[in-house]
């Protein structure tokens, strides 16, 4: 929950990995412990918005 709660702070924060969604909208996948979480930057209006988060390894 940390890092979610950090993307308030840093909506700009890079993942380790990037992904599209099937709107080809650029999603960053950050690991973090145990957990994938998955979201999206809007840099313009500095956001970031989690839009899942799942066990690392499924």
């Amino acid at each position: 929950m940390e890092f979610i709660r950090g993307l308030r702070e840093r909506p700009e924060t890079p993942g380790d990995y990037t992904d599209k969604d099937a709107s080809q909208r650029e999603r960053q996948i950050k690991i973090v412990g145990d957990h994938a979480v998955v979201y999206w930057l809007d840099v313009p209006v500095q956001i970031g918005m989690v839009v899942d988060a799942h066990p690392a390894d499924g």
